[in-house]
């Protein structure tokens, strides 16, 4: 480590208190690194009050514990997704995938995060970055008395969530995207309320909900868009969540989450409630640069098609503070030095979020017709959804996109969709077999190019 520097100074910022940015504090401090964490929010009000899925086999990776009860909270038998005519569903069983409510998860990341030694300031907002000769020395911002304050450290990292405190306050030269376009974003709100089971009951004699399954109806405002009811009868709750672009054509997400509430009377007092904006799009193209480091829902770190995102946060904390101890170990924390945990990420969630951002861009392109023809036609099947809930890439191999054509007779302009996209999706996992390890200014600028070729279109 550097051994100049004075013990209160810390070696590391992360700027954020969610998965990734504590992920990333926890493995920092138990390789002895110095590490303070900025909060904007009280300790008490980290995260969002939302029951979220992620996959179970992330926990023994990251070597933490699973979560247990109250944490864990009991997660839908399976799912069942509904095409926008009504017409089709898919009943998707729920295996691989555990439940958590994110706030006490992220209370306990929190701890974990001070028992290892980390320092976490909470109630502390970052505003940007100090730069200094093309490379990030440390933060500026605000306390919780209203104070300026200015930190410097050799490495900040961005874990401040979609709008990236530091990441859109750097200058063009630092070759990182600042900006995140609203077609890239996906508006969410989710509430869970008691129930009157009484009512329930009748209900569900009726045959209209079903427990214990999350309901998924897709496609209902705009292609990418999603409207889900789970009943929870083992406690006695119900939880409704809608996504959808955020575009000045749609409602809000809350207000439609709302009044599906304020319309049904077995629908009781609230529980809890939380959303906001998620990015979906693949991750940068580069996460890294001279002093910094880019994490989580900052760096796009979600899956594209259906904006989970906590997993892929863990895991790049865990990338990140590998790469970064190592860096500062040798010295410094420049882009070369930090380039491992962009090629590690890369070359594999990366890759899987490029693949998810093609079939999102495909979905897109459709009209909701086309895509309950696809659900008819077999294209989407349990066993792809499935694998994408639980983080895998999606394949289209050439024989379904076959068997497809023949029940899609008389739809050329969608048989030729789905034959482009097999091909791109067989170049994007060639791309990103490809990303470079090392950083070397031209080769990187080279698979940019074959990239934006690639997405652009």
């Amino acid at each position: 480590m550097n051994q100049e520097r004075s013990d209160a100074e810390p070696e590391v910022i992360v700027v954020g208190a969610g998965p990734a940015g504590l992920m990333t504090a926890i493995g920092l401090a138990k390789k002895g690194v110095k590490t303070l964490v900025l909060e904007r929010k009280p300790r008490e009000q980290l995260g969002r009050s939302l029951r979220v899925s992620l996959e179970a086999d992330v926990f023994p990776e990251l070597g933490i514990k699973a979560p247990e009860p109250p944490e864990k909270i009991n997660s839908p038998q399976a799912r069942e997704f509904i095409s926008p005519d009504n017409r089709h569903k898919l009943r998707v069983p729920n295996r691989g995938l555990v439940s958590i409510d994110l706030r006490k998860f992220l209370s306990r990341l929190a701890d974990l995060a001070e028992q290892a030694g980390a320092r976490l300031v909470f109630e502390t907002a970052v505003t940007g970055p100090l730069i200094e000769n093309r490379a990030v020395r440390g933060v500026v911002g605000a306390g919780a008395d209203g104070k300026l304050i200015e930190l410097a450290a050799p490495l900040c990292v961005d874990a401040s969530g979609v709008a990236g405190s530091l990441r859109h306050g750097l200058t063009p030269e630092f070759g990182i995207e600042r900006e995140i376009t609203p077609r890239d974003v996906l508006n969410v709100w989710q509430q869970s309320h008691e129930i009157n089971r009484e009512m329930v009951m009748e209900l569900l004699a009726r045959n209209r909900v079903r427990p214990q399954v999350n309901v998924c109806r897709v496609g209902f405002m705009g292609v990418h868009s999603l409207f889900s009811v789970f009943l929870d009868l083992e406690d006695d709750r119900v939880d409704v969540t809608v996504g959808l672009a955020h575009d000045s054509r749609f409602p809000a997400a809350k207000e439609l989450v709302q009044d599906y509430l304020a319309a049904h009377h077995w629908i009781g007092e609230a529980i809890s409630a939380g959303g906001g904006l998620i990015p979906v799009r693949r991750a940068f193209d580069c996460l890294v640069a001279d002093g910094l480091a880019l994490v989580g829902d900052a760096a796009c770190q979600t899956l594209p098609l259906h904006a989970s995102g906590v997993a892929s946060a863990l895991a790049a904390g865990k990338l990140l503070a590998e790469a970064a101890a190592q860096a500062l170990e040798r010295g410094g924390a420049s882009r070369s030095a930090l380039w491992p945990y962009n090629a590690s990420y890369q070359r594999d969630r990366g890759m899987i979020q490029a693949n998810s951002e093609l079939f999102r861009g495909f979905l897109e392109g459709l009209s909701p017709s086309a895509l309950s023809r696809l659900f008819a036609s077999g294209i989407i099947t349990e066993e792809g959804v499935e694998g994408s809930l639980e983080g895998l890439p999606l394949d289209l191999p050439r024989s379904a996109v076959a068997a497809a054509a023949l029940r899609l007779l008389g739809k050329p302009g969608l048989i030729l969709a789905l034959a482009r996209l097999h091909r791109r999706i067989h170049r994007a996992l060639d791309l990103y077999l490809t990303y470079p390890e090392e950083w070397d200014p031209e080769e990187f600028s080279r698979w940019q190019e074959r990239a934006a070729r690639l997405f652009n279109r």
